[in-house]
């Protein structure tokens, strides 16, 4: 997987963070977090926070 990839898979993530509740946004967290192991399984220069961040609602 490619970094294109990588940011469609935040840029979704972030949005649904951000037309959720407080509740929902913990769960979304969570599995940002969990995905975030399973995505570096595919690209050895993965960057785990950073894809966190970028899921991340504003």
């Amino acid at each position: 997987m490619t970094r294109k990839h990588f940011n469609a898979i935040a840029e979704t993530i972030r949005y649904q963070a951000s037309v959720s509740d407080a509740d929902e946004r913990r769960v979304i967290a969570n599995l940002a977090a969990e995905l975030a192991g399973t995505l570096a399984q595919f690209n050895p220069h993965f960057d785990r926070g950073r894809f966190i961040a970028a899921c991340e609602a504003e």
